[in-house]
């Protein structure tokens, strides 16, 4: 069915988004491709949306809550990025050029496609997982999350690393390129995808505390199996 015919297949409730979570290199991307061509008549996707929403993403109106918890994210993933890269400008700019065009484009998703179901396999909830987490504001969180719901994908370690060095060897240099970024040190690695885990973990805690359904899955039990469990999820 094409994108137009999917919108105006919609009602007029309001409706949750979905959004893939889990830490980078553990299949999201892969899981997410396989389940999006079996989607109900009544999803698009964020590819879809962002076609919609060429060009007005930065003319939406935000109200002074939106407007400070979108500033609130943005400065904190500044600040993150610089230190994470701080002798590397141009991959800092990279970064920081991306985490705000999605950001600006999930508000708009909010805003002005409020009826439909969006498809993201790596919203949001992902891309600002540590903000996320350390955001104060529980009516903030609550919006947030309120208009969500998470599929939560983890694997082991060592079957990351692995997806991760596949990566590199397909794209290297790619923004998400993090084997080729830290030149294979796999104790460094190791350290990243660990902590990743456990941030991934707690994001998916968070969200299901402020009003999002989630759904755990774990890689190692299969993409046919975990594609079904996601298209009942949103069933």
């Amino acid at each position: 069915m094409e994108a137009t015919d999917q919108m105006h297949a919609l009602g007029s409730m309001t409706l949750r988004n979905l959004e893939f979570i889990g830490p980078s290199g553990v299949g999201k991307t892969t899981l997410a491709s396989l389940a999006v061509n079996h989607l109900p008549p009544c999803w698009i996707t964020k590819k879809q949306a962002k076609f919609f929403l060429e060009g007005f993403t930065e003319n939406i109106t935000q109200t002074e809550h939106e407007a400070a918890f979108l500033r609130a994210l943005l400065d904190a993933k500044d600040k993150s990025i610089t230190r994470s890269f701080s002798s590397d400008i141009h991959k800092r700019k990279k970064l920081m050029d991306f985490f705000r065009a999605e950001l600006l484009l999930d508000h708009a998703i909010l805003s002005v496609l409020e009826n439909y179901r969006v498809f993201s396999d790596d919203g949001i909830s992902h891309n600002f997982g540590v903000e996320l987490l350390a955001y104060s504001d529980d009516t903030g969180l609550q919006s947030f999350f309120s208009r969500r719901d998470i599929v939560h994908l983890t694997a082991s370690a060592e079957t990351i690393l692995d997806h991760l060095k596949k990566r590199n060897e397909q794209s290297p240099n790619a923004l998400n390129d993090w084997y080729g970024y830290y030149h294979g040190n796999l104790e460094a690695l190791t350290e990243i995808v660990c902590s990743s885990i456990r941030r991934s973990i707690e994001t998916s805690k968070l969200a299901e505390r402020f009003g999002s359904r989630v759904l755990q899955l774990n890689a190692g039990e299969g993409l046919d199996a975990n594609k079904q469990r996601v298209l009942e999820f949103i069933e």
